[in-house]
């Protein structure tokens, strides 16, 4: 009897830790994606669009206060220019939210593995725990190309448009 009690035990450990191992290689796999999330959030030049965001806001002050669409052409391009505010504060003022939502997740991944290596959760849990995470980590990277693509169009755009604006504004004011 005992021994058919000990081979049952050894049975149920060996499916539980391949199933665990299996779930680690998840989270493993999830952590490689956030690594890669963190390596694009990082290219951002979040110093560079800043300063170029507070340019904008204070050209597009100039140009409110000023500007009274004499020319078409110009008012195209101020038109064109106004249209970077969006991109420029939802990369500029989003940032630090992005930041913390990557600080929370690498916590909650670190604290799911750490579970799983202990034999912490249920395989309900351990399903419903991996699954939310899967669903963070994937809007994170989401989230980070996007912002990236975006501050690279914007600060392009920003470029091109900015020196002719500032034009505009000497003449007006």
């Amino acid at each position: 009897m005992t021994k058919i009690v000990f081979g049952l035990l050894i049975i149920l450990t060996a499916c539980t830790g391949s199933h665990d191992s299996e779930e680690l290689q998840k989270i493993d796999s999830l952590s490689m994606v956030l690594d890669e999330t963190e390596l694009m959030f990082a290219e951002i030049e979040i110093d560079s669009l800043s300063k170029f965001y507070s340019v904008f806001q204070s050209n597009s002050d100039d140009i409110k206060t000023f500007y009274n669409k004499e020319d078409e052409e110009e008012w195209q391009t101020i038109c064109r220019y106004s249209d970077l505010k969006k991109p420029f504060r939802n990369v500029v003022e989003y940032y630090d939210n992005i930041i913390t939502e990557l600080e929370y997740t690498r916590q909650q991944l670190d604290s799911l593995k750490f579970d799983l290596e202990n034999n912490l959760l249920s395989e309900e849990q351990q399903s419903k725990y991996i699954a939310d995470e899967e669903k963070a980590v994937g809007y994170l990277h989401q989230t980070v190309y996007k912002n990236l693509a975006t501050s690279k169009v914007v600060m392009k755009d920003f470029d091109s448009l900015n020196t002719l604006v500032e034009k505009v504004i000497v003449k007006i004011k």
